[in-house]
């Protein structure tokens, strides 16, 4: 911290799918700021990205794709690019990571969960499935925290 540097936030754009960076400076830029985080903002946005499935690429790279990126192989991403995911879907994803980085995350959790019931309810299983470990990957990263 004496590298006379402001602190870095969590920044969510505003775009029709946001994106999540890290950001630093003046909050001109229109979007959600979450923080300041002194340490570790990498690893929260790796969690937080493996957790909602946000982007993390420019807009330029965003608007230019015609096929998945490799963050979407890794499962951390759900491709909006490539239209794999609605828009109201990302935005739900939004929403929940938004309550994330807001609260303790139990209301993030309840809404996962009940995401979870409905794809099990309608025999998705392997979707309900995908959820469970997102939910478990952010139950052992606010253990970590």
């Amino acid at each position: 911290l004496k590298d006379d540097k402001s602190f870095p936030y969590i920044m969510l754009t505003h775009d029709e799918f946001p994106q999540i960076s890290k950001y630093r400076g003046s909050r001109e830029k229109k979007g959600w700021y979450y923080g300041p985080y002194p340490n570790a903002i990498h690893l929260s946005i790796k969690a937080i990205q493996k957790a909602f499935l946000l982007r993390t690429c420019s807009n330029q790279d965003f608007k230019s794709r015609n096929r998945p990126c490799i963050e979407y192989q890794m499962k951390r991403c759900s491709a909006p690019c490539v239209s794999f995911i609605s828009e109201i879907s990302y935005q739900g994803d939004i929403v929940s990571s938004q309550h994330y980085l807001s609260s303790s995350g139990k209301k993030a959790k309840s809404l996962m969960v009940a995401q979870m019931k409905k794809h099990a309810d309608q025999q998705e299983f392997e979707k309900a499935n995908e959820i469970k470990k997102r939910i478990n990957g952010l139950l052992r990263r606010r253990s970590c925290s």
